[in-house]
Formats: structure tokens, C-alpha cells, sequence
């Protein structure tokens, strides 16, 4: 009889965790948390011909086969902050202005258009939400609240529903006013708290053009050195949030040239630094630095790519044990544009799946990672019954 191929897609920003269809369980594993099976050795099941290095594809319907497990798509939830300061009317050329005009050719014309074009290409599974600052042109020196708003002006929802919301908001609004960035980036990351972790992986993306002119609690006031201070405590908050399981994403837009060194050590300290070898002096920072691009909206899209392929986990849970999980019999399929390709066990972890070092999740590594992030038509499995496929 056919057996029942259950698959689902992992696309773009999202964690795919596991559900299979026949109760299975994890592998066994010794005090350190290791796999303790003799995985890929020799375990019960029919050798597969030509042997590992073929990487021989297992259908649904081959004798070994007792059970898929399909990848139930985990949303990741972003909530984008943005600084609609009046700089941000001024063109990605004019790095030396406060305050512009507004326009077609404006940095926010550019940003509005991007970031409304990257939601169209996200799955509805994924949730996101929006928030700007400030609330406007007025001096909030001693008010708490008055200079950032405390609710999102889009909440964290399903994009099905809140694409075409972020959307309308983005399009009616005009930048003006200062830079309170330490309250943004506070009220941004409770909203997230509010989110639970068990929904998917959470992000906050800031966007910014230029340096905070607001220390927090909306003090106008403070001096340089209370400045530095302030920037010092925010950029803690944001790697505290990252512990908690909040990460946060920078992007640099043209004219924040003066805060790059707050910029670059806010994204290592929010877990996305751009690369290993990034550095908080540059010349290449830890965010994503747009203040050299000679085509700012070009910058703006790979940015956002970037940010979108971040935000995707090539993690997969596997149940709880129920006593009949061998974990030397596990196997891994991704399909993209309607092939199927055999992923094998890669216990150095540089290109396939091992298991994690509990033993509890599947991971993909490397070029099998990219390749499951890549595809939009494409969908990951976990096949259990046939000897796995060593690489």
C-alpha cells in the first residue's frame, strides 16, 4: 500500500519544526546529551545500492520506508522599527541634511517601496508587525511617552492579514521630527516580549538614518557624554533581549554615517552581526551599512534578502520517544522545483543534517541549509525506516 507522503513548505523567514505522522521518538543519548545509536552503521533495513556516496534517493513507497514527517512551518514573527525623522525625507545623496522635504526620490520613498515589495514575497504563515518614531515635531523633553509611540501602529500578525496594513500605514506617513532611538528600540522590543517563543523565532529590525538626538525617557537635553552613556545602556538592552531569545537586525540607512560604531555594536549585540570578521570601526560594520551604496534602493533589497534568509531556521523537532525511534534509520529529502534531492547525515556538519548535540532536532548544515532557505516552491522531510544515508 502507499504510504502517505506528508510534506510542507520551508520558505523565507520561516522555522519548520516536525510533526510526523506516526508517532516517532529521539534518538538515545548518553550523559552528554551525544547520539549513542551506532548511526549509519550496521542497523536493521536493506542496504541501499551503490553505495552512501551515491546519495540514492528514497521514495515514499520503498520497502524500508514505515513513516514520513512532515515539516509543519513555524512562523518567524519581525516587528519593523522604523525612524520616520524628518532626515529621512532628504535623497540617499544629501548625507549632511536634518531636514528635507518630502519626495519621490526621499530616503523613505525608497524604504517604503522595498519594504512593501520584500512583505509581498513572504509566506502568510509568517507574522510581522510595524512601529515608527517619533510621534512628531514637538519637544518631549520630561515626557515619558511623548516622543515614541508605545503601541505598534500594525500588531505582530499572520501577513495574510497585516501585509496590506503595513502597507497602507507606510504610505501615509510623512517623516518629521527627532531621533529618540533608545525608546524605540525599548518600547519595540517589549512589544516582542509580548510574543510568545513558542510561536517561532522572533526579530526586531531596526531601520535608522542617523544619530539619536534623544537620550532616553525622551530627554532632548542631554549633552554628548550623556549621549554616549545612553547608547551604551541600549546597546546592554538589546543584547539582553538577545538572551531572552529576541535578536535584533540593524540597517544603516545613508545619512547615519555619524552612529555607525553604535549601529555595528547593536547588531552584534542583538545576534546578526553581517560577518565573522566585522568590526565596530569599520571599515566593514556588524549592520547592514548603506551610508557608501552607490544604489541605496539596490543595498535596501539585499539587505532585506539577507535579513529574510537570517531569519530562517534549518532546525526540524522530533518527538518525544516512544521506544521505536532508531536513529540509524532516519532520512532527510528536500524537493525544490519538483525533484527530489537526498540529503545525507553529515556528522562534521559542513553540508547535510546531523542531529543536534541533545539529540532532540534535525539540522541541516551548509549548502543543504541554503538550499531548503532558497527554494520557494520546495518543502523538507524526515523519512524514517530506511538506513540513513551517511555523506
Amino acid at each position: 500500500m502507499k504510504r502517505a507522503f506528508l510534506i510542507a513548505a520551508c520558505a523565507w523567514g520561516v522555522a519548520c519544526s516536525a510533526a510526523n505522522d506516526k508517532s516517532q521518538g529521539a534518538p538515545a543519548t548518553d550523559a552528554a546529551g551525544g547520539i549513542t545509536a551506532d548511526v549509519g552503521g550496521d542497523t536493521a533495513g536493506p542496504e541501499l545500492d551503490g553505495g552512501p556516496t551515491t546519495q540514492p534517493t528514497i521514495t515514499p513507497d520503498a520497502a524500508c520506508l514505515t513513516s514520513t514527517n512532515s515539516a509543519k512551518a513555524k512562523p518567524a514573527n519581525l516587528l519593523f522599527q522604523l525612524d520616520v525623522s524628518g532626515s529621512m525625507n532628504c535623497p540617499a545623496t544629501d548625507t549632511a541634511s536634518a531636514s528635507c522635504t518630502a519626495s519621490a526620490s526621499s530616503r523613505w520613498s525608497v524604504f517604503r517601496s522595498k519594504l512593501e515589495a520584500t512583505l509581498a514575497t513572504l509566506p502568510d504563515q509568517n507574522s510581522a508587525g510595524l512601529m515608527h518614531y517619533p510621534t512628531g515635531s514637538g519637544i518631549f523633553s520630561g515626557q515619558p511617552t511623548g516622543c515614541v509611540p508605545q503601541t505598534p501602529d500594525v500588531a505582530i500578525g499572520p501577513l495574510a492579514t497585516t501585509r496590506s496594513q503595513i502597507g497602507t500605514s507606510l504610505n501615509a506617513r510623512t517623516p518629521v521630527g527627532g531621533t529618540p532611538t533608545h525608546d524605540a528600540v525599548t518600547v519595540a522590543l517589549a512589544q516582542l516580549q509580548k510574543v510568545s517563543a513558542t510561536t517561532g523565532n522572533r526579530f526586531l529590525v531596526l531601520a535608522t538614518d542617523g544619530n539619536a538626538t534623544f537620550c532616553s525617557s525622551c530627554d532632548l537635553s542631554c549633552d554628548t557624554a550623556a549621549l554616549a552613556t545612553d547608547s551604551d545602556k541600549m546597546v546592554a538592552e538589546v543584547a539582553a533581549a538577545a538572551k531572552a531569545g529576541i535578536r535584533t537586525f540593524v540597517i544603516g540607512v545613508p545619512g547615519s554615517q555619524g552612529f555607525r560604531t553604535i549601529l555595528s555594536r547593536l547588531a552584534a549585540a542583538g545576534g546578526t552581526q553581517v560577518s565573522p570578521t566585522c568590526s565596530d570601526s569599520g571599515p566593514s560594520y556588524c549592520h547592514y551599512d548603506m551610508t557608501t551604496a552607490t544604489d541605496f534602493g539596490a543595498a535596501l533589497q539585499a539587505a532585506l534578502a539577507s535579513i529574510g534568509g537570517a531569519a530562517l531556521s534549518c532546525t526540524y523537532d522530533i518527538p518525544k520517544s516512544d521506544g521505536s525511534f532508531d536513529p540509524g534509520l532516519v532520512n532527510v529529502d528536500i524537493s525544490s522545483g519538483g525533484k527530489d534531492s537526498q540529503v545525507g547525515r553529515d556528522t562534521k556538519r559542513a553540508n547535510g543534517w546531523d542531529y543536534s548535540d541533545d539529540g532532540t532536532q534535525i539540522v541541516l548544515y551548509g549548502p543543504a541549509c541554503d538550499e531548503a532557505k532558497g527554494t520557494t516552491d520546495g518543502a523538507v522531510t524526515i523519512l524514517y525506516g530506511c538506513k540513513t544515508v551517511i555523506q
